[in-house]
């Protein structure tokens, strides 16, 4: 069920259906989950793609099961580049986080999810729910910026 929280609405763009169905069973196939949840996985990684689309000065780090689906979506780089154009014409940069590094930045997740939460911007809190330790927690990758095509 989804479930979201306030009441501000981003405009993110619905994928053609046979994209969906397409990166939707990658996801289900690669990450070990129903189709179902891997569909819930894939919108949300679409949220979060027009939260970095529309907030293009914010580094936004997502949940590790968002993360996942990106990873995945990433994949079919047609569609993908795609789908970017549609949000504001901004193509979105997944930067990975060097887990070996002494001091890897933690929280992002955590503070990614107050943002939202600060400006009132809707979003699925199942897709968000973050462990108790979440600010401790090493960042999977960032979203650093997207850079506009001409």
């Amino acid at each position: 069920m989804l479930t979201t929280t306030r009441s501000t609405k981003l405009r993110v763009p619905p994928l053609p259906d046979q994209v969906r169905s397409i990166v939707a069973a990658r996801i289900s196939r690669e990450q070990h989950v129903g189709q179902e949840q891997a569909e819930q996985m894939l919108d949300s990684t679409c949220h979060f793609m027009a939260l970095a689309a529309a907030f293009p000065g914010h580094a936004f780090v997502p949940t590790k099961p968002i993360d996942a689906a990106w990873h995945e979506f990433i994949l079919f780089t047609r569609p993908y580049h795609a789908y970017c154009r549609l949000l504001n014409r901004r193509y979105i940069h997944h930067v990975p986080v060097d887990e070996l590094a002494d001091n890897p930045p933690k929280g992002g997740a955590l503070r990614t999810r107050r943002f939202m939460e600060e400006r009132g911007i809707e979003f699925n809190a199942e897709a968000w729910q973050l462990p108790v330790d979440a600010d401790c927690s090493p960042d999977p990758c960032t979203c650093t910026g997207c850079s506009e095509w001409d």
